[in-house]
């Protein structure tokens, strides 16, 4: 399991009275399905991959070949982005033919909660 990378919506909720809970916190539509910001992409870029084999459990699926069969993402942009950006190219990478072997399929009830206009 993998979690997004730093959004856009993100950034503006960790800036002094945009937190969740503050009296002064307002939902601004304009982070509706947020992507990810540039910090994020270049995070997620560097810095997944190696999360992800560092984790034994998921090398060893890497090593197997066949371990993994399906891939299951939220269909928010920002889950979309950290898949294109920090999964692909590790599976890419590992598995052969991965495109062709591994179903990715993006599920709408794998989104968050709607709280604020960036869920």
């Amino acid at each position: 399991c993998v979690r997004h990378g730093i959004s856009v919506a993100n950034e503006f909720m960790s800036r002094p009275g945009n937190e969740w809970g503050d009296p002064t916190f307002r939902d601004d539509p304009d982070l509706i399905d947020a992507r990810l910001s540039q910090a994020g992409k270049l995070k997620t870029q560097q810095d997944l991959p190696r999360q992800l084999l560092s984790q034994p459990d998921l090398k060893s699926f890497l090593q197997d070949g066949d371990g993994i069969e399906l891939v299951l993402i939220s269909p928010l942009t920002r889950c979309l982005e950290t898949y294109k950006y920090g999964v692909e190219p590790v599976l890419m990478e590992h598995i052969d033919n991965f495109q062709e072997r591994v179903p990715v399929l993006a599920i709408p009830l794998l989104r968050e909660r709607v709280y604020t206009a960036s869920d």
